[in-house]
């Protein structure tokens, strides 16, 4: 795994997603940018993951998922009336899973459309 492959997926993706999210909610402002740069992200992330090994890619996932949490847990409130019903970890867990099921999609189709 090459460094740029490595600094790429552990970023904190959910964590940056919920930040800008919640932040966006106390100002009282729309995040306009967030679904554009989540999509972004997952293909940025798939296209570049596609030649790691499969377990390598669940590892640095998890440990991701980990320090998305651990960052959570520091900087952004765990707002009841937000966060509802399941609180804020669970938010960020949520979005880590669909972050990494979609780098896994694209990782996929960039395989198959790839020639080896």
């Amino acid at each position: 795994m090459k460094a740029f492959q490595l600094v790429l997926s552990l970023l904190p993706i959910p964590f940056l997603f919920h930040l800008y999210e919640y932040n966006s909610h106390l100002a009282r402002q729309d995040p306009v940018f967030l679904a554009p740069a989540f999509i972004f992200m997952i293909l940025l992330g798939g296209i570049v993951m596609r030649k790691v090994k499969i377990s390598l890619f669940f590892g640095v996932s998890i440990l991701m998922t980990f320090i998305s949490l651990g960052l959570g847990h520091l900087f952004i409130e765990d707002d009841g009336s937000w966060f509802k019903p399941f609180g804020r970890d669970a938010a960020v867990i949520w979005v880590a899973a669909i972050y990494i099921v979609g780098q896994l999609a694209i990782r996929g189709v960039s395989k198959m459309s790839s020639p080896l």
